[in-house]
């Protein structure tokens, strides 16, 4: 198969051409193509389409567009392409399945040639990236995101042209670069790198003439548009080409060689790798490269650079400088600015040059003295960007690499320096590591072994560097015995203690601790106590117990400092390791009432949140008490249905971990709470596994509460989850605990929920009549008025069981009943429902148009509300209406759209469906 998006969105399979149908799908399909292998949010994806002027409707848009989409690429044979994850959708492709992955993977081998000197395979590649061009990228699509990307494609493609000029120039052959430049020129006058080879190629042509009149109509441009001159590159060449000549010959010059030994067994970080190399601006007159690795203690970046920088050390023969900037060293504080000047003079000054006394006067030598000269700087842990913004070369040539723990914005901002984020390593990568260090051998003898290590260690490689240091000290212990020694530690901190400060992590940890300010240090330490894979603003706003705009510094601080690593937009993580830190610091420097206060209003900021979104996705169910949200608590406004719904996706996995975390730490209201809050989302999103999780949770801890009400309801709850998984003996056993409960209480209308849900566990086990009598009990103990719409969904659940009996005309009088109250209540779901049990009944009746017509509203309304698995349901309803009408093309269609539900949700049923569109 081949993706295409340099020209009009295309997809060819093995047969050919793929039909991809709407516009809106291929502005979809072409975003998601170029963040292929990336998770992108429905949000991010509305966004993209109509950059923040979403209409009401974007998110439902967008799911009828990669729905439309995967039917389009299945029936091409392409299943799977595009994936559903948790926070949104991915779709998986190789490099070499997308035109603009071969253009990327083929300009990288030409500049790979470039370097080595092979300037006719630099040629060769290049003309092979260009060649994949068929006219305007992304053509004919016009959402917000496609001028941006146009764009970015369009500057690789001229980058294509200057490898070939660079690789032409290199062979002599200047005249080619002539004809190759002069229309681009036309087209980008103020394209400095092509208006600069475009001279270089007019001198060598004995065109000198031409090359000054090129220069000087930029520059005139570049003042009547802009205001300013050439940049410094462009003058460089300027200068170069007046001269004519080299400068007069100087003494031979001191070359350093600085650079630390390169770990002899480096693995893994293949994409940094990539992304360093492809920095290194190669054939490129006067350009400057600054790169800033950043990432949090002991995730390798020294290690990276050093690496890199030996690989790389061949390009710059005048000389490699380190420098420890000891910007978070335990031995002192950061290296003064003054002391480094100092220190890289030493390194490029002859022995007998004076060197001035003053700093400004120290600086502007250094500078000088690099001035024509290649060389390698690299300025290892860097406290920030204004202790190393004045020991960056002045010229260009030369290369800086910068490590720090803290994200160096300021040198990006203001110097243009390439930001390369290391985190922790992917699994294939730590396996790599330490099977280089220990051998394949032992590492394939102890697979499982290995594979906890690695989660014990959180993929952090200074922890895999010391468990692998100790593992090869004693080479006839079992990798099991260190597993089991990381399993059975208090902390996974304690058995990573190493033996000095450089490789114990709690020390090298506490060197970006101790640099915090006391609020930075204090949400730090907070952070131990949260519960979940990950969390929003609000959330660390409520830990702290300030509003969320004043906890945007120390959330920034920690984010510079990469102890919180903000992994999607608004979303921040600490990894594993970190977190034990910060609870250990938590548990010995904050008082234990401060740490309950803490995560009181930790819980609270989810419970009244989720509270209040529950509210909203479903504003019948009959509501329960909170208490008030504590002091300095941030409760999340929720506006609207698909905000509610968007919220409880994002925080399902902390909302889950929060339910235990209350549990297991006494607090137990909040626990059974935040269970009943999650019911509607998990029940909607067919996450009924989580449902089961968090209400055996309730069921729990209300009995440890002794509150028979809540435990009723908890029982009823987890009933209906086993229902949704099948698991019908276990659901029996929960519901007759519940209705039991309610009985005791004398509450009629528990009573009444609890019968209205064993008729569905026993319509689903086919035992009608009972199904019937337990339906009609609902009926009877639900009040007329005063309960919501419970007594409109008995009507439609009594009418279903008549339907299912055969009794169609009865069923059609209590369905229309149920009907005509849930449209003047307002009870959207419900009435979902019960157009559901329209459509049935009348197919029954053989009204098969009617059906039709009451199933397609049903999955409309299921849509809307988010209730994905009754919209695979009555889409199944509509394709058997549809089939018996004799419309099977229809039919299919609606099979196939209930069949990509049901796989997402990995639902059984989903086998029932294939099983409809394999029968002749």
């Amino acid at each position: 198969m081949r993706f295409g998006i340099l020209g009009p969105v295309e997809v060819t399979s093995d047969v050919g051409p793929v039909s991809i149908g709407q516009p809106r799908h291929r502005a979809v399909l072409g975003y998601l193509l170029l963040h292929r292998n990336r998770i992108r949010t429905l949000d991010q994806v509305a966004d993209a389409l109509w950059g923040g002027a979403e209409p009401a409707s974007a998110r439902a848009q967008v799911h009828v567009a990669v729905s439309g989409l995967r039917r389009a690429l299945r029936a091409a044979g392409l299943p799977g392409v595009i994936g559903t994850q948790p926070a949104g959708y991915r779709l998986a492709l190789g490099e070499d399945d997308l035109d603009a992955g071969v253009f990327a993977q083929s300009i990288a081998d030409a500049r790979r040639a470039l370097a080595a000197g092979a300037h006719e395979t630099c040629i060769e590649a290049a003309q092979t990236a260009l060649a994949l061009w068929r006219g305007e990228p992304l053509a004919g699509i016009t959402a917000a995101f496609a001028a941006t990307a146009r764009h970015a494609l369009h500057e690789q493609r001229l980058s294509a042209y200057e490898l070939i000029a660079d690789a032409e120039l290199a062979l002599g052959r200047p005249e080619l670069v002539t004809a190759l430049l002069r229309d681009l020129v036309e087209e980008h006058p103020l394209r400095e790198p092509l208006v600069g080879r475009l001279m270089v190629a007019l001198h060598h042509s004995g065109r000198g003439a031409e090359a000054m009149q090129a220069y000087g109509q930029l520059r005139a441009r570049l003042a009547e548009e802009f205001g300013t001159d050439p940049g410094p590159q462009l003058r460089e060449i300027h200068v170069s080409l007046l001269r004519q000549t080299p400068s007069a010959a100087e003494p031979a010059r001191f070359v350093p060689q600085q650079l630390p030994a390169a770990a002899a067994n480096f693995s893994g970080r293949t994409r940094q790798l990539a992304i360093l190399d492809k920095l290194i601006a190669v054939g490129q007159p006067g350009a400057v490269v600054i790169t800033a690795i950043a990432g949090t203690a002991g995730v390798g970046k020294t290690t990276l650079a050093v690496h890199w920088a030996h690989r790389v050390a061949h390009r710059y023969p005048d000389g490699q400088i380190y420098l420890n900037l000891q910007g978070f060293d335990h031995s002192g504080p950061p290296m003064a600015t003054a002391v480094a000047i100092r220190n890289l003079l030493d390194a490029v000054a002859p022995p007998a040059h004076h060197i001035p006394e003053g700093f400004d006067a120290q600086i502007g030598l250094y500078r000088s003295l690099l001035a024509g000269r290649r060389m390698l700087i690299l300025l290892d842990n860097a406290r920030d960007a204004a202790q190393v913004q004045p020991l960056l070369p002045g010229s260009p040539g030369c290369l800086t690499i910068v490590t720090s723990r803290n994200q160096l914005s300021g040198l990006v901002a203001a110097e243009g320096a390439h930001p390369v984020a290391l985190d922790l390593m992917p699994p294939a990568e730590a396996h790599e590591l330490i099977a280089t260090r220990l051998g394949h051998d032992r590492v394939h003898a102890e697979a499982d072994a290995v594979e906890e290590i690695i989660g014990r260690c959180a993929g952090l490689p200074l922890a895999l560097a010391i468990i692998t240091a100790r593992a090869a000290s004693y080479p006839d212990f079992p990798l099991s015995a260190l597993a089991a020694d990381l399993s059975s530690a208090r902390t996974g901190l304690d058995a990573l203690a190493g033996g000095d400060s450089v490789t114990d992590l709690r020390a090298v940890f506490s060197w970006s601790y101790q640099a915090l300010s006391a609020v930075a240090a204090r949400l730090f330490r907070l952070l131990g106590l949260l519960p979940g894979p990950d969390f929003a603003a609000p959330a660390a706003a409520s830990l702290l117990g300030v509003a969320p705009h004043q906890l945007r510094p120390a959330l920034v601080e920690l984010t510079r400092a990469h102890l919180v690593t903000e992994h999607l937009p608004g979303r921040y993580a600490i990894h594993d390791l970190l977190r034990e830190f910060a609870a250990e610091l938590v548990e010995a420097d904050d008082a234990l009432p401060d740490r309950d206060a803490a995560a009181g209003r930790l819980l609270d900021h989810y419970l009244h949140t989720a509270y209040a979104a529950d509210r909203i996705v479903q504003p019948h169910r009959l509501p329960i008490t909170l208490g008030p949200p504590g002091d300095g608590v941030t409760v999340r406004p929720v506006d609207g249905h698909d905000q509610a719904m968007a919220w409880f996706t994002t925080e399902s996995s902390a909302l889950v971990a929060a339910t235990e975390w209350a549990a297991g730490h006494g607090y137990d209201q909040h626990a059974w709470q935040l269970a009943w809050t999650l019911e509607n989302f998990f029940d909607r999103r067919g996450s009924w596994e989580d449902w089961v999780q968090t209400q055996r949770i309730a069921v729990t801890v209300t009995g440890r509460l002794g509150d028979r009400r809540a435990l009723a309801d908890a029982q009823r709850g987890l009933a209906m989850a086993l229902m949704r998984l099948r698991r019908h003996d276990e659901a029996h056993h929960h519901y007759r605990e519940s209705l039991e409960l309610w009985r005791t209480l004398g509450h009629d209308v528990g009573q009444a929920r609890t019968h209205f849900s064993i008729a569905h566990l026993l319509e689903q086990q086919g035992q009608r009549a009972e199904a019937l009598y337990h339906a009609k009990r609902a009926l009877e103990l639900f009040p007329e008025t005063g309960e919501g719409s419970a007594y409109a969904r008995a009507l439609n659940a009594v009418g279903w069981m008549h339907a299912l009996h055969g009794d169609f005309a009865v069923a059609q009088d209590y369905c229309d009943q149920a009907l005509q109250r849930l449209r003047a209540l307002g009870d959207r779901k419900a009435e979902a429902h019960t157009l559901d049990s329209l459509g049935y009944v009348h197919a029954g009746l053989g009204d098969h148009a009617q059906a039709v017509a009451y199933y397609g509203q049903a999955v409309e309304q299921f849509r809307e509300v988010g209730d994905r698995y009754n919209e695979a349901t009555a889409l199944d309803g509509k394709a058997q209406a549809h089939q018996a009408s004799g419309d099977s093309d229809a039919a299919v269609r609606a099979w196939r759209n209930a069949l990509v539900i049901l796989e997402d949700l990995r639902h059984p049923a989903a086998s029932d469906i294939r099983a409809r569109l394999t029968q002749p």
